[in-house]
């Protein structure tokens, strides 16, 4: 894929991704809401369908069954091969879970009377949780899988492995940035009641958002070099060199932002109407930023041995 048509996706997951801010957005539950939507909302239409009759019921309860039952076809396929046991065992607990969870998610009532002492917002955060639950259940079958793949992938596949998985973690920073960046943002804009709250919000977002759009430009960067990494061996240095810089511009830049919004929010203290300095360290971030800056060094410095070994001999 070229950088283009992924920075075109990267985008449309943005702008996709904003979309989930629309509405009610408060209490910080955008999060949970979004990651909610791929089993609340089928859950959803089932509960509608099963309220409409006693056929539909059927229908719905064959539909409910069907899903809760895709997980366990991966099984049947490779039912054979004993090194996918433990992947085998995520997608038959991953199976159990739906047939727990969908049915309470289709029909609140179910989940109303089993909580009765629940309030409306408790409950809220408990279908949430049960989201979360088959989320968990479906991450813990892919790292098993990953586990395997790579443990018995040669190099040309672990090139390519490299690519997916730094694609993927693009994809991830984004979703950072849309879901939790943007909602913090338009929950100070909310808040603000000074020109300077709107001012120091929009300071935060960009201290919030850039630790993660270095971790796209990194990633972005690594991944061209995983590309070319069995070619000329002098082009592979001056790829590393570039990302080192790039590497070290954005561990400088990560660090002086947070600073500087704390230094303008206490300059601006008398015509703030709240005041919330905070120390934010983006740990991943900047652990992702050093390891890819240690994997260039490593490059550049091997790279130098190999020059002055061949000039020794």
């Amino acid at each position: 894929m070229k950088k283009k048509s992924i920075l075109f996706f990267l985008s449309a997951e943005f702008v996709l991704l904003c979309l989930f801010h629309i509405g009610d957005c408060i209490d910080g539950e955008i999060v949970f809401s979004a990651l909610c939507v791929p089993f609340s909302l089928p859950a959803f239409l089932l509960g509608k369908l099963a309220g409409l009759g006693t056929v539909a019921n059927g229908f719905a309860v064959m539909l409910t069954a069907a899903v809760c039952c895709l997980p366990l076809l991966y099984v049947l396929k490779n039912i054979k091969k004993k090194e996918q046991r433990t992947e085998h065992i995520a997608l038959l607990a991953t199976s159990v879970l739906a047939g727990i969870i969908f049915p309470l998610l289709a029909n609140l009532d179910r989940l109303s009377a089993i909580l009765p002492f629940y309030t409306q917002d408790m409950q809220n955060v408990v279908q949430s949780g049960l989201c979360l639950t088959l989320w968990s259940a479906l991450v813990c079958f892919c790292i098993l899988r990953l586990l395997r793949l790579f443990s018995n992938a040669d190099k040309q596949n672990l090139l390519q492995y490299a690519q997916k998985m730094l694609l993927a973690l693009c994809f991830l920073f984004v979703a950072c940035i849309a879901l939790n960046s943007v909602g913090n943002l338009i929950t100070q804009v909310k808040e603000a009641q000074q020109t300077a709250d709107f001012l120091i919000a929009i300071l935060h977002f960009i201290a919030n958002a850039f630790p993660y759009a270095a971790d796209i430009a990194v990633a972005l960067a690594l991944r061209n070099i995983v590309l070319h990494y069995e070619d000329n061996s002098v082009l592979l240095t001056q790829k590393a060199k570039t990302m080192s810089r790039l590497c070290c511009i954005a561990l400088a830049v990560t660090t002086a932002l947070g600073v500087f919004v704390n230094a303008v929010h206490i300059v601006l203290l008398q015509y703030c109407s709240d005041f919330t300095v905070s120390l934010n360290i983006p740990i991943v971030s900047l652990a992702f930023v050093l390891g890819a800056l240690l994997f260039a060094r490593l490059i550049i410095e091997n790279r130098q041995l190999r020059e002055d070994n061949e000039m020794i001999i």
